[in-house]
């Protein structure tokens, strides 16, 4: 680690801690007190600024300090304690980095097991999807894994792959091989979509990581794997599908290496818009197949999510961190930060029951609640969590 990071450090140190500081360090002891005050600082400037450019974050830090030496100090020398406090995660594997990740992890988790019937409704569902962009011509890929909580997509595992495309089947392997080792995810089901498809990592989820699935397939694939089982061919299924119109699904039981799979064929519901295909083809390992095509539809909630960290939340996009790990510790720190959001809004939303929106399908005359407690929320948090102390607060309670 740089003299410079060091000095900084050493001299921080001098100045009183907060009690929340204190809290964490009781745990978290090897973790520099300065690290952690300047981490509080980087939630509360991410609430106001809604943005993960550290150059706008600066430009809060006075406000948030809310002292004469802060009001004096130089925007530079603000941007400078931001920037330091990723810089160890310059270097692969340092130890500081590990544990500030492990903290974030523990945080994440505690917000969540703090709202009672947001632990109540923890699905059994996953989701994974990824979300990629190119940042002075740098090429950023979050392939992120979520967890369905009441119909919010909440993520709790991602990594940057640093590549525009589709990922390897070797790549999502890897991958949840750490997962593996932090969570228990045996049992439970994995939804994604057509870019996450090979033979191989279907064998991995079921063999190696115990997982069931619902994974939507592109129009030509395993065609010849679908034809070699009893029953009607691939053609026939469509076709049948076409002739009777009041059938919405058409199924098969296949073999894939010894690994009965199950072959699904439906009408997709969007398919009058130009950009979709008529039907949607699923490869699922649940026996109950209209149950797998209910869970399906669910797969859109990490999208909303996504939304929510870029365009409609946080720009995730206008990140300017140079270097795959510092560009995770960011992610890790906008993930804390949502997750507060998401519990923070449903809390108002029970306790303002009027203000839950709904909308009702004219043709079914069905009436849903619309998922809007993040937009609800960001103009909410500014209100009850208008200073950085009562943010300090919340987290000490957590």
């Amino acid at each position: 680690m740089s003299g410079s990071v060091l000095i900084f450090w050493v001299t921080t140190l001098r100045r009183m801690t907060s009690p929340l500081t204190d809290q964490v360090k009781v745990k978290y002891s090897d973790l520099p007190s300065c690290w952690l005050d300047t981490l509080w600082l980087l939630i509360r400037c991410i609430v106001i600024a809604q943005t993960t450019n550290l150059a706008r974050l600066k430009d809060h830090l006075p406000a948030v300090i809310d002292s004469p030496t802060a009001q004096r100090t130089k925007p530079q020398s603000h941007y400078k304690r931001l920037t330091r406090f990723f810089e160890p995660f310059s270097y692969p594997n340092a130890r500081l980095a590990i544990r500030l990740q492990q903290l974030m992890a523990e945080l994440t988790l505690r917000i969540i097991g703090s709202d009672r019937c947001f632990r109540s409704r923890l699905g059994r569902e996953l989701l994974l999807d990824g979300s990629e962009w190119i940042i002075k011509g740098t090429k950023v890929q979050f392939l992120t894994l979520a967890i369905l909580l009441d119909g919010i997509a909440v993520p709790i595992a991602f990594i940057d792959l640093e590549k525009i495309g589709h990922s390897l089947q070797q790549e999502r392997i890897d991958f949840f091989s750490k997962m593996s080792n932090r969570f228990d995810l045996r049992g439970m089901t994995l939804i994604a979509d057509r870019e996450y498809i090979g033979l191989q990592w279907f064998e991995a989820l079921r063999v190696t990581f115990g997982l069931n699935f619902i994974v939507r397939l592109k129009k030509g694939v395993y065609h010849q794997q679908v034809n070699a089982a009893k029953g009607k061919s691939q053609s026939e299924m469509v076709s049948k599908l076409k002739r009777c119109r009041s059938k919405k699904m058409v199924s098969k039981r296949i073999i894939i290496d010894e690994i009965a799979w199950y072959y699904i064929i439906f009408c997709n519901p969007k398919a009058a818009h130009p950009d979709e295909d008529e039907f949607i083809y699923l490869l699922s390992s649940w026996f109950n197949r209209a149950k797998a095509v209910e869970a399906y539809a669910r797969r859109w909630s990490i999208e909303v999510t996504f939304r929510h960290f870029k365009s409609n939340g946080f720009r995730l996009e206008d990140l300017n961190l140079v270097g795959r790990h510092k560009r995770e510790a960011m992610m890790a720190i906008l993930n804390l930060v949502f997750v507060l959001c998401i519990v923070e809004g449903r809390k108002f939303a029970q306790r303002h029951p009027r203000s839950q929106q709904t909308k009702t399908d004219h043709k079914t005359g069905r009436v849903t609640l619309v998922n809007y407690i993040f937009i609800l929320v960001l103009s909410r948090v500014l209100a009850t969590l208008n200073n950085q102390q009562k943010i300090m607060r919340r987290f000490e309670k957590i």
